[in-house]
């Protein structure tokens, strides 16, 4: 029998998705899309009808939540709600097919902005702020899901002085615990994203696509409110303002709640925001160099080509994937560069996806200490990180880890392969999915668009969407569930 608590924090986290879908509702409404409000209107009650239901059949029945419980709860919570988020994609654009608006709807929730509707352009107003809003409280769900539940498993990174401050409950009391972090970390990331909507507003870009962009900015989940892009705008400060929210989505949510605990003091770029700038600022030169030399575009200066290059740089590492070049600056990201930075994505805490940077410094770090054994077999070194000592123990996960992202990565790229895509749009579209990185494959020469996606078979789409719940957990926890050791007693 599934655990009453379980069932009890699911029913809440669907009872708040239906509010959320009075926000389109209004949307529809306002833009006089009446089938669209009907859509609304139908989903939404249906999704609260089921929230009463698991709320009212799981009061009153408590029940500890252990470590496996809890790995359980959050693929209720992704599965339940990407479900139900579906729905409205499904009544309002039917060409979707269940399937379509299911990957949509998950899509969206992990933040992974890939999306199988083909053009945006086509789509109506709401559905647009749908797959917005649908990031953002994904974005949302990430957070408290790194913070509640993963980071005691001690692989989701290092907490550091900051995340000491946030409040630790027991761990028997979840929903209370929920209620306490939720109260301590949203705040912050609703004022971002309205700083960030008001940046946007404010240097030009219309209401309704500056709040949509504000969305996907801070969740790092990349969805556009319409085809054209970023280079539509024509304006140097508008991309400032997305690279700026960019970064912080992609760095710690817990270092932006202790900056503004300090009263907006200055933030501290050491440890792994200071490594993200580093990496995003490497990377930008490299492609700089790589646009002067491949001739991007004609009578285009350095300035601006150091200008796109450091907006794609940011973009791919936290794992948005918004682009900013215009069509007559049509040079593709060299595609191991993509597939690289994409596959180490942005910091612990964060909305972004990928393997994050602290992993991959571990695993540097740890291939150096072993070639030093090989030379010095007999000398005593040790692996640091954040200043502190890391035995074996805390390493060997990761590379178990790193092991486990690359096979996943194959098999879905196998899966694709076996759909008739090629084996360069295969792989860099199973990268981008278990990364959560959709939209960034539009920057490589594979150029996986819409359009491709769309014209997948049912069955690789089902593939695609698991692999984006799965990518969006600690894989070796989802597959410790699969463990019968685990659920002894």
């Amino acid at each position: 029998m599934p655990n009453p608590s379980v069932l009890y924090i699911v029913g809440w986290a669907v009872a708040i998705l239906a509010a959320a879908m009075l926000v389109p509702l209004a949307v529809a409404l306002s833009h006089g899309e009446w089938n669209e409000a009907s859509s609304f209107f139908i989903s939404g009650l249906v999704t609260m009808f089921l929230a009463g239901g698991l709320i009212a059949g799981a009061r009153g029945h408590s029940a500890p939540v252990d470590r496996q419980q809890s790995v359980v709860l959050l693929l209720l919570v992704w599965m339940v709600l990407a479900i139900c988020g579906a729905l409205p994609i499904y009544f309002a654009v039917p060409r979707a097919g269940l399937i379509g608006a299911l990957m949509e709807s998950a899509s969206g929730l992990t933040t992974t902005g890939v999306s199988a509707l083909g053009s945006v352009d086509a789509l109506p107003r709401t559905i647009v702020f749908w797959r917005s809003l649908l990031q953002w409280l994904g974005g949302a769900l990430v957070l408290l899901s790194i913070l509640l539940i993963l980071s005691p498993f001690r692989i989701s990174g290092p907490a550091g002085p900051a995340f000491g401050k946030l409040p630790v409950l027991e761990r028997s009391d979840l929903p209370r615990r929920i209620k306490s972090v939720t109260a301590t970390v949203l705040p912050v990331y609703a004022g971002l994203t309205f700083a960030c909507f008001v940046a946007l507003w404010a240097f030009g870009v219309p209401g309704f696509e500056a709040l949509c962009l504000a969305l996907s900015t801070l969740s790092t989940g990349g969805f556009l409110p319409s085809d054209a892009g970023i280079a539509q705008y024509g304006s140097a400060m508008v991309e400032f303002v997305l690279i700026v929210f960019m970064g912080v989505g992609a760095t710690s949510i817990v270092a932006h709640r202790a900056t503004v605990a300090r009263g907006g003091a200055r933030h501290s770029l050491q440890g792994e925001s200071g490594s993200f700038v580093l990496l995003a600022l490497v990377a930008a030169l490299a492609l700089t160099f790589y646009h002067v030399v491949a001739g991007a575009g004609s009578g285009v200066s350095l300035l601006e080509n150091f200008r796109v290059a450091l907006f794609r740089a940011v973009s791919i590492v936290s794992t948005t994937g918004f682009d900013n070049a215009s069509a007559g600056f049509s040079i593709p990201v060299p595609i191991t560069a993509l597939l690289m930075l994409t596959l180490v994505g942005g910091c612990a805490f964060s909305t972004a996806g990928g393997l994050k940077i602290f992993r991959i410094s571990m695993l540097l770090k740890q291939s150096g200490h072993e070639l030093d054994r090989l030379v010095h077999p007999h000398g005593v070194s040790i692996v640091r990180m954040a200043g502190r000592s890391t035995p074996p123990r805390v390493v060997k996960p990761v590379w178990i880890l790193f092991s486990v992202y690359l096979g996943f990565a194959i098999v879905i790229s196998l899966t694709l392969a076996l759909d008739g895509l090629s084996l360069q749009n295969s792989l860099a579209l199973a990268i981008a999915i278990v990364s959560n990185s959709g939209p960034a494959i539009a920057l490589g020469p594979a150029g996986a668009d819409g359009d491709l996606i769309a014209g997948l078979s049912v069955a690789t789409k089902t593939v695609l969407t698991a692999g984006m719940i799965v990518g969006r957990l600690e894989l070796l926890i989802v597959l410790s569930l699969f463990s019968a050791g685990s659920w002894r007693s």
